[in-house]
């Protein structure tokens, strides 16, 4: 068990339940950059030591593939992966696309040099423990709550203006907005007591006259104790979106 110590270490407990904090209460109720970040930087301290302390022979690589993918999973290059995942899996995850995010990396070499420090100061708690609390942190930092929504918004102009509408509305890329079969993600940023706003799952359709919106489900990560509200308001903000700024009917 001695292997197992940094999972007892101070630093390392601090770390994950630092984490927990702020995605479970801190997001949910401040809500702004510096949560954002705060999770960044404990997750890729506990992150690559957790699995470094169980697999050590692969320590190296672990730290170098968690930087890589860290990358990857805060640029566009990732959505292929969400969006599948999204599809089959019963629950979901988000993240919000921000390469600025990558100043968190510099925290791996002062998580590598921690791990393989010979003294440090431990907390007399069973590893076994920790193991499954840790594994939860890392899975629920990017998994997100949503409800089922079967509202549809007709538009009296072309399927070109509505997406040129949408990518300036959401602050997307044109081509991140799919069109029918496929479905697409609308974000919508800083609603209220959502952490990092909300995504909207649709299908979006119609011809060079005509074109229409069906939205299939909102995902969110708000106030956990604050359900009902969440579900309600946030359905009633993208509607006002879809009709007011964007002139759609809902049918």
């Amino acid at each position: 068990m001695v292997r197992y110590k940094q999972l007892t270490s101070a630093a390392f407990i601090s770390a994950l339940a630092l984490l927990l904090l702020n995605d479970f209460y801190l997001k949910a109720t401040f809500g702004n950059w510096f949560t954002g970040k705060l999770s960044d930087f404990a997750g890729l301290f506990i992150f690559p030591m957790f699995w470094a302390i169980l697999f050590p022979k692969q320590s190296k690589a672990i730290y170098i593939i968690t930087a890589i993918t860290f990358v990857v999973w805060k640029s566009i290059y990732s959505q292929w992966f969400i969006d599948g995942f999204n599809d089959v899996m019963p629950f979901a995850l988000e993240r919000t696309v921000d390469m600025g995010d990558c100043i968190a990396l510099f925290i791996l070499p002062i998580s590598y040099y921690y791990l393989n420090r010979k003294e440090v100061y431990t907390l007399s708690i069973n590893p076994a423990y920790i193991i499954p609390i840790a594994a939860f942190a890392f899975v629920a930092t990017s998994q997100t709550k949503g409800f089922v929504i079967n509202d549809a918004y007709s538009f009296n102009y072309s399927i070109d203006s509505l997406r040129s509408s949408l990518s300036k509305e959401f602050h997307q890329d044109t081509s991140e907005i799919q069109v029918a079969p496929k479905s697409t993600y609308l974000k919508v940023d800083n609603f209220k007591s959502c952490a990092h706003g909300y995504m909207v799952t649709c299908t979006i359709w119609g011809n060079s006259t005509k074109s229409n919106i069906a939205i299939n489900s909102i995902l969110y990560n708000c106030d956990p104790t604050n359900k009902e509200y969440s579900d309600k308001e946030l359905k009633a903000d993208f509607s006002a979106i879809v009709t007011a700024k964007l002139g759609g009917k809902k049918y």
